[in-house]
């Protein structure tokens, strides 16, 4: 039988974020005036993390397959993409 524990960390959301700022907002929650308008936008993240539905990753910006959806886009991070969706693709 699966305790509880193991089952939250098979079972839970893996999110892979490249924002330092979030990653510590969510995992060192500290609030002041100047962040109030972030800690109201962040709190259901914070509560998800807090009840280990969700797990967050920080990884390096580089490293985001989705990245060339996102905003313009170099040809390398189109490349990454497209060898993350269709590795046997190769375009002319």
């Amino acid at each position: 039988m699966m305790t509880e524990k193991k089952f939250k960390m098979n079972f839970s959301n893996k999110h892979l974020i490249d924002n330092k700022g979030l990653d510590d907002k969510v995992k060192k929650f500290g609030s002041n005036p100047k962040t109030r308008h972030i800690d109201l936008k962040t709190k259901g993240i914070r509560q998800e993390f807090k009840h280990q539905t969700i797990r967050i990753t920080l990884i390096k910006t580089s490293d985001m397959i989705a990245d060339a959806l996102t905003k313009a886009a170099s040809k390398t991070s189109i490349q990454i993409l497209l060898s993350a969706i269709d590795p046997d693709f190769h375009p002319n």
